[in-house]
């Protein structure tokens, strides 16, 4: 069976503002390329709820941002070739609150991950529902995480929004600017 491997690591500890930032690792350990779409994975930042974060035993829910898409295109997948890997450092803190003190651990939520043996450009012609229906073999996703320990002072970005929500222009962790707070009037057609 083809095998596609996620792991999370980090430094032991973090302390005072330091950023808790962890490296998530995505290996395609088949014989095969894989073509991997990057939404609700830690390839694009902490835009998703995509990992599984307890500190002290204990589930931190997510409090970072969330979108809502399209269909993706194939400019969102990632083909990654037989043997590679690909590396994304996240801060953890932006989206999960692990202020304080305490011991954390972090794990990929392997269901998020979405992928293909053939190339997505053949969704176009079908649609994503349909070309995921008909998705060739499964791959073993395997998953290992990161285990640290903490005592920061930091916020979350749900949490600076909250305390300040007048502000205007915002940069996310990945630098991206946002226009917040966004106010949205009227329904569907």
């Amino acid at each position: 069976m083809d095998t596609i491997a996620t792991r999370v690591y980090s430094l032991q500890q973090y302390q005072g503002e330091e950023a808790p930032e962890v490296i998530f690792e995505l290996t395609n350990q088949s014989d095969k390329t894989v073509y991997v779409l990057t939404w609700n994975t830690p390839l694009e930042g902490l835009l998703s709820d995509c990992l599984e974060v307890k500190k002290n035993n204990e589930p931190v829910p997510y409090d970072g941002l969330f979108f809502k898409r399209a269909e993706p295109s194939s400019d969102n997948f990632v083909a990654i070739q037989p043997g590679q890997s690909l590396h994304k450092k996240i801060d953890v803190g932006e989206a999960y609150d692990v202020s304080g003190e305490g011991r954390v651990e972090v794990a990929f939520k392997k269901e998020n991950l979405v992928y293909f043996f053939e190339p997505p450009n053949r969704m176009q012609n079908f649609g994503f529902k349909t070309f995921k229906a008909f998705r060739p073999a499964e791959a073993e996703v395997l998953s290992k995480k990161a285990d640290f320990q903490v005592n920061s002072k930091r916020e979350t970005i749900g949490q600076r929004m909250r305390s300040n929500p007048q502000k205007k222009n915002f940069k996310l962790a990945a630098g991206v600017p946002a226009l917040l707070p966004c106010l949205f009037n009227g329904g569907n057609a």
